[in-house]
């Protein structure tokens, strides 16, 4: 993910180099700098700092605190000044002072109970003992407001609302976020929203403005249309502005009106944050067409209860190299069912190409089309590819199982091969075709590589893992079992002997065929005597 700096700008500080900030926690990308002699604010995570519009000459601050809407300051020399957060410029007016020769002010805690309402809690000592007493001061900032002559401007905006706000929302690979905020400003004001990301070099976005009806008060309302977009799939910036795509990023969206004055204290912005990346609630699923249970194979119960199958010595690797081990014993394996569910059924000298599932939450979305990639979870290496490189069109050497693992410090097919290091054979700056003959170990819906079986009955449990870049930034999976079934019992005698006996058998049925027929000749044929 990259990273990107902030325009410069100057914190003064004299009375020492403390500088204190406050993170909004609902205004997403709000940032507030101070120090005693400066008060700074930013509403894109820093990428744009300026100043309030008020200065504080002459003073020092010593509290700064805020609500989701309002901004309030408090100096030593007992000054309250008070604001609304605006995303083009945020204004403070000095709203009153307190008594002088009240002390400790500066040890105060100030804080917003709710819209307008600001309390001031100040610790004061007692002459019989250390113990403190605290005095509760409670300021109507709105009512405080409507006193200023001459009058402040109107909050030149009714309503400004959007679903969207202070929520977390996602975009995935080439997808779209569609929003939509309403508002309705106030006649003859020309108050209209302002959209701003904080991070374009990530999230770029179209918005429409459209005319929605009307209020009670037959003003005129509006509806803004927002599409957000990852920016280097908009067509809209320049390829070295946007970020990379592979890694994705994260940006605020903030919906406001800008220099809408210090009294539209209960409007506050609109703000969300956008994830370019991964939706945590997007999976993949491998489609059961036919189970062995459907077919009377096995059944549920027999599955559930501590069901093993073992795999002969011969057959798997616990290293995944596909190297036959010598000297290890036959593999117990326990059959999982909460995890694994019934077994897909599949005919030995049938070749298979898994069907993967997209999807979100508890919804079906699409069938993967993207390039995925298998590998037998307890390391069984009797299995093959129907294609080989150059059957597969490839123009560069594909990739396969062995090479990645053994990149690995330690063997792990889960991390082995991944989206991350996935390179297409298709790519003319890739390795020189040398083995055009090696198998091609990619599948995918469009194409038309498919596993082979070996002369083998028995249960496989297969890991599917989507390793195209472009398909999502998810890192999706899923693990299915398989019993394959159809292969019949191995004969161990030898073609030419079977051949061999046969032909001997048949020459000795013609033989005793003869000799029985001549024999039975013999006794029919009559005795005649000569005198």
């Amino acid at each position: 993910m990259y990273s990107h700096s902030s325009l410069g700008f100057h914190l003064k500080s004299t009375g020492g180099p403390d500088v204190r900030s406050i993170q909004h926690p609902l205004l997403w990308g709000f940032t507030i700098l101070w120090t005693k002699d400066t008060l700074l604010v930013s509403f894109n995570n820093g990428l744009i700092v300026e100043p309030v519009t008020r200065p504080f000459s002459g003073s020092s601050l010593c509290h700064v605190t805020t609500s989701n809407t309002e901004i309030a300051a408090l100096t030593q020399d007992h000054h309250l000044f008070h604001g609304s957060l605006d995303m083009v410029s945020t204004t403070m007016v000095h709203v009153g002072e307190s008594n002088s020769s009240q002390k400790g002010l500066c040890n105060a805690v100030l804080m917003f109970d709710k819209v307008g309402i600001l309390t001031m809690l100040s610790p004061v000592p007692t002459n019989s003992s250390w113990a403190y007493n605290f005095q509760k001061c409670t300021f109507n900032m709105q009512l405080l407001l409507m006193d200023f002559w001459p009058p402040l401007q109107d909050c030149p905006v009714e309503i400004l609302k959007g679903h969207f706000h202070n929520k977390i929302h996602y975009i995935d690979m080439h997808q779209k976020l569609n929003l939509s905020a309403t508002f309705v400003p106030k006649p003859g004001t020309g108050a209209f929203p302002m959209v701003t990301v904080s991070n374009p070099h990530v999230l770029g976005f179209q918005a429409k403005i459209t005319e929605d009806g009307y209020t009670h008060d037959q003003n005129t309302k509006y509806s803004l249309h927002l599409q957000l977009l990852q920016q280097c799939f908009s067509g809209m910036a320049d390829p070295h502005f946007s970020d990379t795509f592979l890694s994705g990023g994260m940006s605020v969206l903030t919906v406001d009106i800008p220099n809408k004055g210090t009294y539209c204290i209960d409007m506050h912005p609109l703000s969300a944050l956008v994830k370019v990346g991964c939706p945590p609630t997007k999976h993949i699923k491998v489609f059961k067409n036919t189970t062995a249970c459907s077919k009377g194979l096995f059944n549920q119960g027999m599955l559930q209860d501590n069901f093993t199958y073992t795999i002969s010595h011969n057959l798997y690797d616990p290293n995944f190299l596909a190297t036959p081990q010598l000297g290890q014993s036959d593999l117990e394996v326990l059959y999982e069912y909460n995890k694994l569910g019934c077994p897909l059924l599949l005919y030995y000298d049938t070749p298979w190409l898994p069907i993967l599932e997209l999807w979100e939450n508890d919804a079906f979305v699409e069938y993967v089309s993207a390039d995925f990639v298998v590998f037998e979870v307890n390391g069984m290496y009797n299995y093959d590819y129907l294609l080989t490189a150059v059957e597969a069109n490839c123009i560069s050497q594909p990739q396969n199982w062995t090479a990645l693992i053994q990149k690995q410090d330690s063997p792990n097919p889960h991390t082995a091969w991944s989206r991350m290091n996935y390179e297409s054979c298709k790519n003319h700056d890739g390795p020189k075709l040398v083995s055009p003959s090696a198998k091609y170990q990619i599948l995918g819906e469009n194409k038309k590589n498919k596993i082979i079986f070996s002369h083998y009955n028995g249960f496989y449990i297969f890991k599917a893992i989507v390793v195209d870049k472009l398909y999502s930034y998810c890192e999706l999976s899923a693990t299915v079992s398989v019993y394959v079934t159809g292969a019949l019992p191995k004969s161990y005698m030898h073609a030419w002997t079977t051949l061999t006996s046969f032909l001997t058998i048949i020459l000795i049925a013609i033989l005793m065929g003869y000799l029985l027929h001549k024999l039975s000749l013999t006794k029919k044929s009559p005795k005649v005597k000569v005198f």
